[in-house]
């Protein structure tokens, strides 16, 4: 009976409601605002200092997409959307950054600025499906980008490596922080 408890009482048993829910209250606002959900989350997260999860929520701003993508290839296509935004709205914020200098010295080094991509259908009950969409993405951004743009993911069901702590990736619905990163050269611009 134990151990039936244990499989059925899992996180990955729970109801939608139940495993947003992390004993908080974002499931009175979660299936009508994934926003406002995935902030008041990220406003809990944050008050843990020892959280290095979340070590750039502070760049999000007002920069959020929610898809409403149920299969991978409108979530992928959603995904390069907003990546092709951030990436508009970094470079140009870089270069009027860096022209203010007068192209000396670079005062955006190591900033980061980033949209958060929030999905209400693709993948919520599955963080390995998941986490392979947000690799897949990953891995073309490092050859296109050289590092210049990174993802975070984070998913309601999120186990990572052992002796990590999960619930600080487990948000109420399955996002990825994209992050471009001021400074940062890509493989084509080094010489």
């Amino acid at each position: 009976k134990r151990s039936l408890d244990a499989l059925f009482n899992s996180p990955a048993a729970m109801s939608r409601v139940d495993a947003r829910s992390f004993g908080h209250s974002y499931q009175e606002i979660s299936a009508n605002d994934p926003i406002a959900a995935t902030k008041q989350w990220i406003d809990h997260q944050s008050v843990d200092s020892g959280n290095t999860a979340l070590k750039y929520a502070y760049s999000v701003s007002d920069r959020w997409t929610v898809s409403n993508a149920t299969i991978a290839e409108e979530a992928y296509a959603d995904i390069w959307n907003e990546i092709s935004k951030l990436y508009d709205y970094g470079f140009q914020l870089e270069k009027t950054t860096t022209s203010r200098c007068g192209g000396g010295e670079d005062v955006a080094e190591n900033a980061i600025v980033s949209t958060m991509f929030v999905t209400k259908a693709y993948s919520t009950y599955s963080a390995s499906e998941f986490k392979r969409f947000a690799i897949t993405v990953n891995a073309a951004l490092k050859q296109l980008t050289g590092g210049k743009i990174f993802l975070e993911p984070f998913h309601p069901e999120y186990v990572g490596k052992a002796g990590a702590k999960h619930e600080n990736r487990r948000s109420p619905f399955p996002t990825i922080q994209i992050c471009y990163h001021f400074g940062a050269r890509s493989r084509s611009s080094r010489g």
